[in-house]
C-alpha cells in the first residue's frame, strides 16, 4: 500500500495526524532537520510507531529530498487501512 504524507521537520514533539492541502496528505512531523537522510529515518520510525508495525515494513518510494513523500508499507491490511484513516482525519496529533 503506497500513500502520500507531508513531513514537517523542527518540530518539538514527533507526531502523526491530520491531513494537508486538497490531495488530503497525512501530516507527520518530526524534530529532526532534513540533513543527512535524519528526518526521513525519524519518518519512517514515527509512522512504523504510529501504526504499530516494524520499520522494515516502512519504506519511502518518492520524496526523499520533499516535504511531501509517497511511503510504502509492505503487508497490508484492512486493520493498517483503518489505522490510516483515522490518523488522516484525527483533529489531534498522536505523539510518538
Amino acid at each position: 500500500m503506497q500513500f502520500e504524507i507531508r513531513v514537517k521537520t523542527g518540530a518539538k514533539v514527533a507526531s502523526v495526524g491530520g491531513s494537508w492541502g486538497v490531495r488530503q496528505c497525512l501530516v507527520v512531523t518530526v524534530p529532526d532537520r532534513a540533513h543527512g537522510g535524519k528526518a526521513n529515518k525519524a519518518v519512517i520510525r514515527v509512522i512504523a510507531n504510529a501504526l504499530d508495525i516494524p520499520k522494515t515494513m516502512v519504506s519511502i518510494v518518492h520524496g526523499h529530498k520533499s516535504q511531501t513523500k509517497f511511503i510504502e508499507i509492505e503487508g497490508f491490511s484492512n486493520q493498517l487501512g483503518e489505522k490510516l484513516e483515522n490518523l488522516r482525519t484525527a483533529t489531534s496529533s498522536a505523539r510518538m
